[in-house]
């Protein structure tokens, strides 16, 4: 039988290697100071898996920058997900291969952004919930997709 190579390092060394694109897609990392598996996603990134009897909930979460005019939200990006507003934005939802639950806290960058939501969307309660849009302000959706959509639900912090 062939060997598989792992790369080991530290959370903080895997991310480095992946902003230097040192990483490659489909391959296994061992993160040290998380005695957890992960696996390339593509040359730039990859993935943390869950230890064996860990919640979902202990990700870390997933910093997805400025999100600026227009931004597709991927499951693949992680369980627990964070992003700034720096503009109006239009949310696209891409559609996952199996059911996800994801945890979305959204930040303005300045007053007044805003944000357009897919029209398939539904959300508990029938509605888009009030979010804040004041500089600084933190909004938190919670965004579930199984057999009949996307269902989403949050608020204001």
């Amino acid at each position: 039988m062939a060997k598989i190579l792992c790369k080991r390092g530290t959370r903080a060394q895997l991310d480095s290697a992946a902003a230097g694109n040192g990483l490659q897609a489909g391959e296994p990392y061992y993160i040290t100071d998380e005695q957890r598996i992960a696996a390339g996603t593509a040359a730039d990134s990859y993935r943390g898996m869950l230890r064996e009897g860990e919640p979902t909930i202990a990700q870390p979460e997933t910093n997805l920058g400025s999100l600026g005019a227009a931004a597709t939200l991927d499951a693949a990006n992680g369980n627990k997900q964070r992003a700034t507003l720096n503009a109006n934005c239009t949310i696209t939802l891409a559609t996952p291969a199996t059911a996800v639950h994801i945890r979305l806290r959204l930040v303005n960058s300045g007053a007044g952004h805003a944000v357009t939501w897919p029209a398939g969307l539904r959300w508990i309660g029938g509605s888009a919930p009030d979010f804040n849009d004041a500089a600084d302000a933190e909004n938190v959706v919670v965004l579930d997709y199984g057999a009949s959509g996307w269902i989403g639900d949050g608020g204001a912090l």
